[in-house]
């Protein structure tokens, strides 16, 4: 998987990124552990550079999994 600092990422992308479940994944935005953008009602997104920083990778990387 590449992650893109300037691209948005569903839950289900970022779950499989960061090797957690949804519910994990939603839980941890929730309590602000991970942040996110809410877009209208329900829907979240998660900025590709803060998913890079919370796996412990430096600005600027793409990663290929």
């Amino acid at each position: 998987m590449i992650i893109e600092k300037n691209h948005l990422y569903k839950t289900d992308e970022a779950a499989e990124f960061l090797r957690l479940s949804r519910f994990t994944v939603f839980r941890l935005a929730k309590t602000g552990e991970i942040p996110s953008v809410k877009l209208g009602g329900r829907v979240i997104r998660f900025k590709g550079d803060d998913l890079l920083k919370i796996a412990g990778f430096q600005e600027n990387t793409e990663i290929e999994q």
